[in-house]
């Protein structure tokens, strides 16, 4: 039997810095393919089930990545002072409910919480242990590691699963030899002119954490990196929109299949 892909679900707050967690999803798409991992939308489309389709997706994933922010905690009180739903409390709850591998990594120098801090039924998450990530070259250097890990745990509970990219990124200096910015700009540019977008702007960081001096009239980093990324945000919209459209087309029939009224 083939092994099944890695399906990764991404929980974080859109509010706690999400442009650094968007640093770390790209490590995730390299490895383990853009279709594989999940980060929910910019926008909640309209006439969408939103809570049944979220809690689809944490089901259908291997393991949830839970990104730990300065107000992660607080934001658990804010939201439930609200009255509005909560959807990071209740993808956590679903992934503890279903026995999810879960692995929080607190970024932007976020303490670990206390348990009187969050509510009762997310405490089980503290015992784990919290990797930290706290900048670009931090990001560089211990995605693989973190990742490695979560891989580890997954073979210990009998899931075996394929990755998309191997696992150690190509053409990595040796220690103590200079940095290849020409050799790193030619990956770039092959892997956007092919469409791998996740590669290329990983090879983006990597010149721009060496330090290396590069003309703006060659290549524009922020600029680069700014237009794929929205490039994915927009791509991956698009994909979400579809991947509800088939949720609740299937949820129809369901229904209709039960003679229940699709209307309530």
């Amino acid at each position: 039997m083939a092994e099944e892909a890695l399906k990764l679900f991404i929980n974080y707050r859109r509010a706690d810095h999400a442009d650094f967690v968007q640093h770390i999803r790209t490590h995730f798409m390299y490895r383990y393919g853009r279709e594989n991992v999940f980060m929910d939308f910019d926008s909640i489309p309209p006439f969408t089930r939103f809570e049944d389709f979220i809690r689809q997706k944490v089901r259908e994933c291997d393991a949830m990545v839970a990104i730990i922010g300065p107000r992660w905690a607080e934001f658990f009180r804010e939201r439930e002072a609200s009255g509005k739903p909560d959807y990071v409390r209740i993808e956590l709850q679903e992934a503890l409910r279903c026995g999810k591998v879960i692995a929080p990594i607190r970024i932007k120098d976020a303490r670990a919480p206390q348990e009187e801090e969050i509510p009762e039924e997310l405490r089980p998450i503290l015992k784990r242990d919290m990797p930290a990530l706290r900048d670009g070259r931090d990001i560089l250097d211990r995605m693989p590691d973190i990742m490695d890990t979560l891989e580890k745990e997954l073979r210990q509970q009998g899931k075996e699963r394929t990755v998309a990219s191997p696992p150690v990124p190509e053409e990595e200096p040796a220690a103590g030899e200079a940095f290849d910015v020409h050799g790193a700009l030619d990956h770039f540019l092959r892997a956007k002119h092919e469409g791998e977008l996740p590669a290329a702007l990983l090879w983006l960081a990597r010149m721009r954490e060496s330090g290396a001096a590069i003309p703006p009239a060659i290549l524009d980093l922020e600029g680069e990196e700014a237009a794929l990324r929205e490039q994915i945000r927009q791509e991956e919209e698009e994909r979400r929109q579809r991947e509800v459209a088939e949720y609740l087309y299937k949820f129809v029939r369901i229904r209709a299949r039960r003679g229940e009224d699709i209307r309530e």
